[in-house]
């Protein structure tokens, strides 16, 4: 383990704080960006969430009415399937009624197949009936659409009641579906089989503006297929209705909607033609966002496929609660960092005192060295690892000469500097993998493992640490010349243990020591 630096503590207090780590500080800038994008996403998938529901609701509402006028149209027909000789202000009575409990329904009708022998007393009667001016005609709805005459024929379909009557529907009155368009007679004869109410394909009405009719032949027995050409006299009930009308309002009233609703019938090639042109409500010129889906209206007589866009621009967003959601994730994120920083910094507190407290126990507070407890584990290993190689240990014990004259002389301050320039020069005077150590006051025990890996003994051991004295050693502004006296003792000739080994070079020291001392008089 690396000896622990001791400067920023002073009595189990820590001087200097620990840094945040960069991944925090870059959370602590990073917050306030993330909370206002996790605002918007939230408000996005709200809006996204609202579209859905809109959409469900739109076509829930545009189902209830196609089912609401076929069931209409079911009772109409019926009503006038169950008497001939029922008058037309009954049915106009009755046809009012429904429409005011359905005033989406744009118009009742009533066609009847009438031959060309019964054609000229079918107009005297409408005419006695209060219509001057009727008259079994036709219409060109792909061209001048303007009234036509038509060619003598073996049956028209000449329309003969709606309701309601007004000035700019009257034209209605008399026109003969099979001469005016291939759409009113094919769907015509197709409900005759259809054992359903049918309706038409979608096309420009005759007052204006798009819509399509819904039929259903007025017969006792309506779960019958029909053949025409065995029925000289027919009676069809036909409701006609507007596409407009078959938008709920509030979808036409909100801004930033499209909608497009098409006739599409479900599992058919038909090419999908267009009821409702897109309607685009005021919006804004730029819009964010275009949410957009399609879904089949579930009814089998009129099918319809709705498209509903909705732009969504600066004002769709709910500010205030992007506001709230962005302060409470930025108090989140802040609360976050700030546990984080406070967790990261007793994780560092804890192991500068787990280091702290492993240096006291392992290191020599003044210089830095091991001290006996970390001397001993690392000599019991290299001994260990010597038995198992075959190789030698060397200790060394190292006194100072005089210490306590630099003591006496310069003061303590001195004498502590002396100790830790002594333990530099060892430090660099050694290979890494030795062990310099302080066991106490001047005295140092030097371990060297595996010393035969040094050509062969050829190491001399004393003259490297003694070359540690050649220069002298500055303290206090003094030059002063320092000697030391070393004994040397190695694994496994003097000993097995490292207290032997310490013990035998212990007093190899000492008798280098006498042997100066008695040099130098």
């Amino acid at each position: 383990m690396e000896m622990f630096d001791l400067k920023g503590f002073e009595m189990g207090r820590c001087t200097e704080l620990p840094s945040i780590p960069l991944h925090i500080k870059l959370l602590y800038f990073v917050s306030p960006i993330a909370a206002v994008l996790l605002a918007f996403l939230i408000e996005f998938n709200g809006l996204a969430q609202s579209f859905e529901d809109e959409v469900d609701t739109a076509v829930y509402q545009i189902e209830t009415k196609v089912n609401s006028f076929e069931v209409a149209l079911e009772g109409f027909a019926n009503f006038i399937a169950i008497s001939h000789d029922i008058q037309d202000d009954q049915i106009r009575a009755y046809a009012q009624g429904i429409r005011r409990l359905y005033p989406d329904l744009y118009m009742f009708e009533i066609a009847s197949k009438v031959p060309y022998s019964a054609r000229d007393s079918f107009e005297r009667l409408m005419r006695i009936k209060g219509y001057p001016d009727f008259r079994i005609h036709g219409f060109d709805y792909t061209g001048t659409r303007q009234v036509t005459t038509v060619a003598e024929k073996q049956f028209y379909y000449p329309i003969r009641f709606i309701e309601p009557e007004s000035p700019e529907v009257m034209e209605v009155l008399g026109l003969d579906l099979a001469s005016s368009s291939s759409i009113l007679i094919d769907t015509l004869v197709g409900s005759l089989k259809a054992l359903r109410p049918l309706a038409s394909r979608p096309f420009e009405l005759l007052e204006g503006g798009k819509g399509y009719v819904i039929y259903r032949p007025a017969v006792a027995m309506p779960n019958v297929q029909l053949d025409d050409a065995k029925m000289p006299f027919l009676n069809f009930a036909m409701l006609a209705i507007r596409g407009k009308d078959l938008l709920p309002n509030w979808l036409m009233e909100q801004s930033g909607y499209r909608s497009t609703l098409s006739f599409s019938r479900v599992n058919t090639e038909d090419v999908a033609e267009v009821l409702v042109e897109p309607i685009k409500t005021d919006a804004s010129a730029y819009p964010l966002y275009t949410y957009t889906k399609t879904v089949q209206v579930e009814n089998e007589s009129q099918p319809f496929r709705l498209t509903l866009e909705k732009d969504i621009s600066w004002k769709a967003f709910n500010w205030l609660q992007i506001l709230g959601i962005t302060l409470a994730g930025v108090l989140f994120f802040y609360y976050l960092t700030s546990r984080l920083s406070k967790a990261h910094s007793r994780d560092i507190l804890a192991k500068y005192e787990r280091d702290k407290l492993y240096s006291q126990a392992n290191f020599d507070l003044l210089t830095g060295l091991p001290n006996t407890n970390l001397l001993m584990d690392r000599a019991e290993q290299a001994i260990r690892m010597a038995e198992r190689s075959g190789s030698i240990v060397a200790i060394c014990y190292l006194d100072l000469n005089k210490f306590k004259v630099v003591n006496d002389t310069w003061g303590h301050d001195a004498g502590n500097e002396l100790l830790i320039q002594i333990a530099l020069r060892l430090k660099q005077a050694l290979r890494a993998e030795d062990t310099v150590a302080r066991i106490h006051g001047d005295e140092f025990v030097i371990l060297l493992p595996e010393v035969n890996k040094l050509s062969a003994w050829d190491y001399n051991i004393p003259d490297k640490l003694l070359s540690i004295f050649d220069q002298p050693f500055d303290i206090a502004g003094q030059s002063l010349d320092i000697t030391g006296s070393f004994g040397v003792s190695s694994y496994p000739k003097d000993g097995r243990d490292l207290e032997t080994l310490v013990g035998v070079s212990d007093k190899r020291m000492y008798i280098h020591k006498h042997e100066l001392n008695a040099l130098m008089g």
